[in-house]
Order: structure tokens, then sequence, then C-alpha cells
């Protein structure tokens, strides 16, 4: 069994979980964890080329998976699929070749040296957007404290966030955790939000 074939049934033991979750607390986004269909591998390949890197394991593990469609959930977020993933990274590289990110400095970070700081980068990827256009990103070109593959969030009004993971499937084994916590309610306008707390997805990494 290659890595990519045991990352990926390391997270479908995860998913399994999520799913349970899903049916009791969320039935519509289980219903789209159902229909959601993975992406042919020749169409992951044609992402690697469209970015011009090799997507970690886990990651490529993720859209054979789920791919195809998108629409899976991530807290309120929903994910991409390939073709999805490429259109939105080509308009923000788009954007940034238009010098339209010019100046613009990222409030998230506070001298966190893990995450590039600048607005926008082509090593960061997008696999799920919110309704605001605000997106959940695998970073494939972290600067040296940062470690490739982690994720990070990526929001309209403020750049780039700290890393909310260090890979992917441990952001999706965080995010079955942290389903599992009870924090976590439903409702068909703002997705999966916390009760108690500002309804967004929680830190992962610490800050040191």
């Amino acid at each position: 069994m290659d890595e990519v074939s045991r990352c990926a049934e390391r997270m479908t033991g995860y998913w399994e979980t999520i799913a349970g979750w899903f049916a009791v607390h969320a039935p519509p986004c289980q219903e789209q964890l159902v229909a959601s269909r993975g992406a042919e591998p020749s169409a992951v390949d044609a992402l690697e080329v469209t970015v011009g890197e090799t997507l970690p394991d886990d990651v490529r593990a993720h859209f054979l998976r789920h791919g195809g469609t998108g629409g899976v959930a991530f807290f309120e977020y929903s994910g991409l699929s390939v073709e999805g993933a490429a259109r939105r990274w080509r308009g923000l590289g788009n954007l940034l070749a238009q010098g339209v990110f010019d100046g613009f400095v990222p409030r998230e970070l506070a001298g966190d040296e893990r995450v590039l700081s600048v607005w926008w980068s082509p090593g960061w990827l997008p696999f799920a957007q919110d309704g605001g256009g605000n997106l959940y990103c695998v970073d494939l070109d972290p600067p040296r404290a940062g470690a490739r593959g982690q994720v990070i969030a990526w929001e309209v009004h403020g750049g780039p966030t700290r890393p909310l993971a260090p890979s992917f499937e441990e952001y999706l084994r965080h995010y079955r955790d942290e389903l599992s916590s009870g924090r976590w309610v439903y409702d068909a306008y703002s997705g999966i939000f916390d009760r108690v707390g500002a309804g967004t997805s929680p830190q992962v990494l610490s800050d040191e």
C-alpha cells in the first residue's frame, strides 16, 4: 500500500465519525457528504500541473475522495472540487499579478514566521470556502519556520492567518475531535458554528 492509500485509509475513519455527527446534528451536511464524489487521478494530476507543485499525500487522498464534486462541510466552509480549487487559485493569482494586493498587509499573522507575510501567495491552494469568499488553504510553499502542507485560512478582509494544523490529515482529525466536543451546532444559514465562540474554525497550533 502506498502512502496516499494509507492516508486515505486513516482519513476514511475520520470521515466515518464525522458522518455520524452529521447524521444526528446536520442532516444536510450528511446528504452532501453522501453525494460527494472523488476526482479522477488525471484531474488531480492536472491540478498539480496548474499550481506547479506536487500535492502532499493527504491532500491528494482528499481530492481523490471528495474532489470530483466538492461540497463537503468543513465547519462553516464548503469543500471545493479540483476545478473549483484551480479556479480560485487562478483568480487570486490574476489579482496578485495585476497589483490589486500591492500594499496590503496581513492582519492576523502578528509576526508569526510560519506563514509568508504577504496578502496572497501562489503557494496557497484553496480546498474550501465560505459564502463570503474566505478560504481554507494548504500551504505548499511556506517559509523555513513553517511546514509544507500546513493548513491556513485566508480571509478576504484580513489575508492569511496563522497555521490551523501542520497538515491536512491533522486538520481533518482535529475537525473530527471538535465535532465530538459538543461545542458545535448547525443551522441552515450559518452552517456548522461554535455555540460558545466566535463561530469560526478553532486554532489548532499554538503560537509557539
